[in-house]
């Protein structure tokens, strides 16, 4: 909630510098994604350059890169199953050519919604980012970069049961923290009359999960389960690349490697036209493929604490205590498409 009445703020700010006829320039984009089988997601966000954007030294969509400004974004997005506001920007240390990216995120997940029959308790999941970056103009048109972002999300929620004897109750309280480390590169240069834009990344993303589990079984059964914990490691490269035909289209497309456990892999399609100095529309297509089999049993290792109440008299229900919880086989889906659409005003 801070962060949303800071960025508030922040806005005003911005709105009265605007309004200056020697102001800095702002920029608002708004955008709308749609993706089979999720919720739409919406997106609002706005800059605000230290400077005047230059558009004449190259394509019009890369005029903050090519002019070397400093900057501050705010941005918030939904998407339905989680809502985030991001305050972050860039400082250039002039004239050495290097810079220092920053960002924060303070998001949360939707609770699942209660039933005639089972009852939700417990905060809306949290999820904070941030992340830092250096990087350096070698060239005039090219940076390189090395980041990293830390995120963590905690999980705290209770379910239960009405039905007397038969009731039953779930809690779980699980926190994730994931680390990111990644390097990049952009180059943006011209043949003659046409513009390209040329970018590459690479990412290593380390995932810790600890979670502490209370299950409790209709009478005079009753499980609980502790100190569970696990963790995964992803590795991610990409590039993408955009054409200019005109210093106010760009026609891009890009291409994104998961290695985890499970490969997948993305190919994207996008276009950005200003039909004025001051507008302008994007859209964009995306397809993700899992290179996975049609179902996979999904396994995770059986926490270190397990006590059970025993059952009547003659019976005893036991486990091991180093097997693995097995999952029944779910199918996943082997491709996935979204699109989206967009408008970008600056004044």
């Amino acid at each position: 909630m801070k962060m949303v009445r800071l960025s508030l703020m922040v806005l005003l700010v911005w709105s009265a510098l605007a309004a200056a006829d020697d102001g800095p320039l702002f920029e608002t984009n708004l955008s709308y994604s749609n993706a089979v089988n999720r919720h739409d997601a919406w997106s609002v966000g706005g800059s605000y350059f230290f400077r005047g954007l230059d558009t004449s030294t190259g394509p019009v969509a890369e005029a903050a890169f090519l002019s070397h400004t400093n900057r501050l974004t705010v941005r918030y997005a939904d998407d339905g199953d989680h809502g985030a506001t991001e305050i972050g920007g860039r400082w250039l240390l002039s004239p050495s050519g290097w810079f220092v990216d920053a960002s924060a995120v303070d998001g949360s997940f939707s609770s699942p919604a209660p039933s005639s029959l089972i009852s939700v308790t417990g905060d809306d999941p949290s999820d904070r980012r941030f992340s830092i970056g250096v990087g350096k103009y070698v060239l005039d048109r090219m940076t390189v970069a090395v980041n990293y972002e830390r995120r963590s999300s905690d999980f705290n929620t209770e379910f239960s049961s009405s039905g007397g004897a038969l009731a039953f109750g779930f809690r779980t309280n699980q926190s994730v923290v994931q680390k990111r480390y990644g390097a990049g590169l952009k180059y943006v240069g011209q043949v003659e009359q046409i513009g390209y834009a040329l970018s590459f990344d690479f990412a290593k993303e380390d995932t810790d999960v600890d979670f502490a589990q209370i299950v409790t079984l209709p009478l005079p059964l009753s499980t609980t389960v502790t100190n569970g914990s696990f963790s995964s490691s992803l590795r991610q490269y990409g590039f993408t690349a955009t054409i200019y035909p005109l210093r106010e289209l760009g026609l891009g497309v890009s291409y994104d490697n998961f290695d985890a456990s499970i490969e997948s892999s993305a190919w994207g399609l996008e276009a950005r036209w200003f039909v004025t100095p001051g507008i302008a529309i994007e859209a964009s297509w995306r397809k993700t493929e899992v290179d996975a089999p049609a179902s996979l049993s999904a396994a995770i290792p059986m926490p270190q604490v397990i006590t059970m109440r025993p059952l009547p008299p003659g019976f005893f229900l036991g486990l091991p205590s180093v097997a693995p919880i097995a999952f029944p086989a779910v199918t996943l889906p082997t491709t996935s498409e979204s699109t989206s659409l967009g408008v970008v005003f600056r004044f």
